[in-house]
């Protein structure tokens, strides 16, 4: 439905499930990847599969300052541009009030939700500006848009992504860059199998879905490539909803 044919793509993330939903999604639709994950053996699936884009794997921690701007040098050096960045990276936390949380663990939920996606903004806006043209999608949270007691560092990083999506989204309007987030619900991932995530609380979480299941990677996937497509030309700066309905606000 989207015609990603000729784009080069970055998705940080790319061994998790909507990672890898997202890296075929975009192959499926002519890009060509390159997929960034900390656990490189997550993202084999992606050379075995038979699809129109080509794909590169780079293992690497999203903590680590240098490898945005090396992410990005080997896009160029391999396909010689960049058109679009994905910037799905990110994990959850344990469950506690906020004043229970000790500071190594708030600073490490800031910097894995929010500021890996700020360094890899950094190493890659210069490319689109010089190219006129760029799509950028930050994964943010339902809980970043709540306020969901007990999300602690997490929704903290996810709120400072939509934040960091608006400015952005401003900043780039003249410059051929379009930039946009997304904010999922309960969506069936490895996260929701963490061992915090009881049934009770996937239970409560269920109930307040108005189509009544979780959402799926997939379906993920093809709302961040619809962002990602030339089709998003007059739409920048904001927050889509995937939550089932849940969100009403």
């Amino acid at each position: 439905m989207f015609n990603l044919t000729g784009n080069v793509s970055i998705v940080t993330g790319a061994g998790g499930s909507i990672g890898s939903a997202t890296v075929r999604r975009h192959r499926e639709a002519g890009a060509h990847v390159v997929a960034v994950d900390l656990n490189l053996d997550a993202m084999q699936v992606h050379v075995s599969d038979d699809l129109p884009g080509e794909v590169e794997l780079i293992q690497g921690d999203v903590l680590d300052e240098a490898l945005a701007p090396a992410v990005v040098a080997r896009a160029i050096e391999r396909f010689g541009k960049v058109d679009v960045l994905v910037n799905n990276a990110g994990m959850g936390s344990d469950l506690k009030p906020l004043w229970e949380i000790d500071l190594a663990t708030f600073k490490r939920d800031i910097d894995i939700n929010l500021t890996s996606q700020f360094m890899f903004i950094r190493a890659v806006v210069p490319e689109m500006i010089a190219g006129g043209y760029g799509r950028i999608v930050n994964i943010a949270s339902q809980a970043g848009m709540e306020g969901r007691a007990l999300s602690g560092g997490y929704g903290a990083g996810k709120g400072g992504v939509i934040a960091m999506t608006k400015i952005l989204g401003k900043e780039l309007a003249t410059k051929g860059v379009i930039v946009n987030a997304i904010a999922p619900g309960l969506i069936n991932t490895g996260m929701i199998n963490q061992p915090w995530f009881t049934d009770e609380m996937k239970q409560g979480s269920l109930s307040m879905i108005p189509l009544g299941r979780m959402g799926e990677p997939e379906e993920v996937a093809e709302m961040i490539t619809y962002l990602c497509s030339p089709a998003v030309s007059f739409t920048t700066g904001s927050i889509f909803d995937i939550s089932g309905g849940r969100a009403s606000y």
